[in-house]
């Protein structure tokens, strides 16, 4: 059987096409050059909407952002902008890239950040692109829930406040895997790239030092309700100019 498949496989007309439901950096749109002894490869990455942005686009809306939430220290905002670029440089090292907590106290944007921005900057036609959830409490409902993430770029956890060290060692584990296993009712058990973001809220929370050195703390000092809501007023409609601005400017980066 596999001397014959080496003889019929490269008359066939077999192909490998490797889809990317996201900008990513780094990866080339079309064909691959051809290497003997593998399947013709090409490469699909998502399309950009907004072709052109302002190149003072990404500007205002960092100073923006950096003016509308009460962040605790300069360190903070810059590990939120990581956040925002990370499904678009997540695939450079699967399993091997934070998690985030955004902590904060009652209407500080804590949510909004974590769920509804992401939702704008990556907004498409199709799947959801944040998935918002409880903390699972068990590795197979964490399995079952992840089998509607298979398109979605953030899962953010909601309230993890009361969450167990048990529950946090799945976080732990999802941080560090290269593939994610998924169960799927009558079919089985699955295997997906581990390339999303993973993203929690509190209002305080204390963490173990083993998930301490898997997050990114994002920490934020006051209540801004009417502020949040302007900034949301400015920007919600101005996701795919902005998603393109980042990614132009994420191009320029030498790697």
């Amino acid at each position: 059987f596999f001397n014959g498949e080496r003889l019929a496989v490269p008359k066939s007309s077999l192909s490998e096409v490797v889809i990317f439901n996201r900008p990513t950096f780094g990866v080339e749109h079309g064909w691959q050059r051809y290497k003997t002894g593998f399947l013709p490869k090409k490469i699909e990455t998502a399309k950009l909407v907004c072709q052109e942005a302002d190149p003072n686009l990404l500007d205002s809306f960092i100073f923006d952002l950096r003016r509308t939430f009460s962040w605790e220290n300069s360190e903070q905002m810059p590990r939120y902008i990581g956040m925002l670029i990370q499904p678009m440089i997540a695939h450079l090292s699967t399993g091997q890239n934070p998690a985030y907590a955004i902590l904060g106290p009652t209407k500080s944007g804590k949510g909004y950040l974590s769920s509804v921005l992401p939702a704008i900057l990556y907004s498409r036609i199709g799947d959801q692109t944040v998935l918002v959830k409880k903390m699972p409490n068990s590795t197979y409902e964490m399995e079952v829930f992840l089998a509607n993430c298979l398109e979605a770029l953030f899962l953010c956890l909601d309230e993890v406040k009361n969450a167990s060290d048990e529950e946090f060692k799945m976080i732990d584990a999802m941080c560090t895997q290269e593939t994610l296993q998924t169960r799927v009712m009558r079919q089985g058990y699955h295997e997906i790239p581990n390339l999303i973001t993973i993203c929690m809220t509190a209002v305080h929370q204390n963490f173990t030092d083993e998930t301490y050195g898997r997050l990114a703390l994002i920490k934020l000092s006051e209540s801004r309700s009417d502020a949040v809501a302007e900034f949301h007023t400015r920007w919600k409609d101005r996701g795919a100019e902005l998603l393109t601005a980042i990614f132009l400017r994420l191009q320029n980066v030498d790697f």
